[in-house]
């Protein structure tokens, strides 16, 4: 509630808290006018909420918040889901090239979303090697993951080693041989 006015003029509430005027000879026109109330919007880190393409922190309820999520792809995450909480109750956010939207409840909310880091297939082609990371046996890594290629010693069956490629280019070995 902001006011209540009789003919564009604003009426002030008396001792016993009620408004009133002196009708008039003549039609009276009178209007209570009323604030939407803001809600808080607390967003997580790389969410950023936005009204009209700008970022707010606050909305009346029934606005249209869209939520902008970052593309953290470059760094190896990716985004698996998004909410928003009000009132304790959370509520899954439909995700479509980084974004989504929502109605602004009467509440305050808070937007999150989680990434979880890729994990890479590490593809043994011919089958005599071994990947390892942090001395345990693996099939995939995650970006910047330190990989130790072992290879089968099949000079017995008149193999000598050559070399070891990734994604086509050759290995070096390293201090360890």
């Amino acid at each position: 509630f902001d006011n209540i006015t009789v003919d564009g003029t604003a009426l002030t509430a008396g001792t016993d808290g009620k408004y009133t005027f002196t009708m008039k000879a003549a039609d009276a026109v009178v209007v209570v006018n009323y604030t939407a109330e803001e809600y808080a919007i607390k967003s997580g880190d790389n969410v950023t909420a936005k009204k009209d393409n700008a970022t707010v922190t606050k909305a009346n309820a029934g606005a249209t918040i869209t939520v902008d999520f970052a593309d953290l792809s470059a760094s190896g995450k990716s985004l698996v889901s998004a909410k928003y909480t009000y009132n304790n109750i959370d509520h899954p956010l439909v995700i479509s090239n980084f974004k989504s939207s929502f109605h602004m409840p009467a509440a305050d909310v808070e937007i999150s979303a989680v990434y979880d880091e890729n994990v890479y297939a590490i593809i043994n082609e011919d089958g005599f090697a071994t990947a390892k990371v942090e001395g345990k046996t693996v099939n995939s890594a995650k970006k910047d993951a330190t990989v130790e290629i072992i290879y089968a010693d099949r000079s017995a069956e008149g193999w000598k080693f050559d070399n070891i490629t990734v994604d086509g280019t050759a290995l070096t070995a390293g201090t360890d041989g």
